[in-house]
């Protein structure tokens, strides 16, 4: 998530804005992400898209156990439901 103190410099980032976006299982620990709800999915979420890709690369922040969890997302599949960004803070 963006700190408020940085909520209006949108040329310093590297995401654009956040959309709703939802996490449905494929197999063996794999998540498609869509942006469209039908009540299969798993997760809810924000997904942010990197800029500059063509791809649906860039992070899936969602709630888990009370508290924002990122995943890596890699033209629209994350390989593992992890905390990646957590470590790097």
């Amino acid at each position: 998530m963006i700190p408020h103190e940085h909520a209006h410099e949108e040329e310093d980032w590297t995401f654009d804005k956040g959309v709703d976006a939802y996490l449905f299982p494929i197999y063996n620990g794999t998540y498609f992400v869509d942006f469209h709800r039908t009540g299969d999915e798993s997760h809810e979420g924000v997904f942010f898209k990197h800029r500059h890709t063509d791809f649906n690369n860039g992070r899936f922040a969602f709630y888990d156990d009370d508290r924002i969890t990122e995943a890596h997302v890699r033209k629209g599949i994350i390989h593992e439901l992890t905390d990646h960004f957590e470590q790097q803070a």
